[in-house]
């Protein structure tokens, strides 16, 4: 077989170059395929909703009233753990010797949250 260069300086044979375009090829095809199916999915999925509009609105404020106390709590975890977290940093930087693993400890638990 023949040698080429694949543009960054490598040398690679004319097998490994038609084995990528190939590829390239395949997964151009499969990307189109799998879009047009996932529009086809779409599409049916979608298409009863007119005829559950009216159970869809009646729903809504249960859901959204869920969501709300949902994200809320998830939202105040978050918080607490933040705090709860700065407040242990500056307690441990107040003690009188804080070594390398200390400060990495607190890097860590501050990225963390």
């Amino acid at each position: 077989t023949t040698s080429s260069h694949d543009g960054n300086g490598n040398r690679a044979n004319n097998n490994d170059i038609n084995k990528n375009n190939n590829n390239n090829a395949i997964a151009k095809a499969g990307e189109t395929l799998g879009t047009s199916l996932l529009y086809l999915f779409f599409a049916t999925a979608g298409a009863p909703g007119w005829r559950l509009k009216d159970s869809i609105q009646q729903s809504f404020p249960p859901i959204a009233s869920f969501l709300v106390v949902l994200y809320g709590v998830h939202g105040a975890v978050l918080w607490g753990t933040k705090k709860m977290v700065d407040y242990a940093c500056a307690t441990k930087k107040d003690a009188a010797s804080a070594d390398d693993d200390d400060i990495e400890e607190k890097s860590f638990w501050r990225n963390v949250v």
